[in-house]
């Protein structure tokens, strides 16, 4: 058994052999990319900047003395600062990124979406689904939102097909029947 300086010295030999244990990210991965990174945080600030400003456009309340944007102005303004502060911290890094991978930017971008490809299709498919409320209505938008996600991330497999159909049943028509008759709320019902 070695003695707990032993076990210190032999850590710092192999910290000293390997490096300090700082790694050079201008040729990790595409998660560690500065470059990603800044592009991800100006297309959340254009998103952000376009909800604020249609938060505006909210019709006022006689119950609400700030009226209903306030609370949306003021929180898409705190995460615009937010995102101004994290472009303003990673700018450097991709400035010093761009200029290290020359011609390799095609070849991150592409690694990037490989790397994220299932985070894609989930926000795309949500936004088909937001975009199916009006046209297909709540039931038949969330029915099949829930059987297509499931099945996408879910394993292949008969057992998960029938799970798949139960919770997308359950969740479609059991909350549409719970808002009607428990709180006289009715979701969009759309054409069917």
């Amino acid at each position: 058994m070695t003695a707990p300086s032993d076990r210190t010295s032999s850590v710092s030999e192999t910290e000293t052999e390997e490096g300090s244990g700082t790694q050079d990210n201008s040729g990790g991965s595409a998660s560690n990319s500065a470059l990603l990174h800044l592009l991800l945080n100006l297309t959340m600030l254009v998103i952000f900047a376009f909800l604020f400003v249609v938060a505006g456009d909210l019709p006022d309340s006689a119950w609400e003395p700030l009226g209903a944007w306030a609370f949306p102005r003021f929180v898409l303004g705190a995460l615009i600062l937010l995102n101004l502060a994290m472009i303003g911290q990673t700018l450097p890094g991709a400035v010093k990124e761009v200029r290290a991978r020359h011609g390799q930017m095609t070849g991150l971008v592409t690694t990037a979406l490989a790397e994220r490809k299932l985070v894609i299709l989930m926000l795309a498919l949500f936004g088909v689904y937001v975009a199916a409320f009006g046209l297909a209505g709540y039931t038949v938008a969330t029915f099949l939102f829930i059987v297509i996600a499931q099945v996408a991330v879910g394993p292949k497999t008969l057992r998960n097909g029938i799970a798949a159909l139960i919770i997308a049943l359950v969740a479609s028509v059991g909350v549409e029947y719970f808002f009607a008759r428990a709180l006289s709320v009715f979701l969009p019902g759309g054409f069917f």
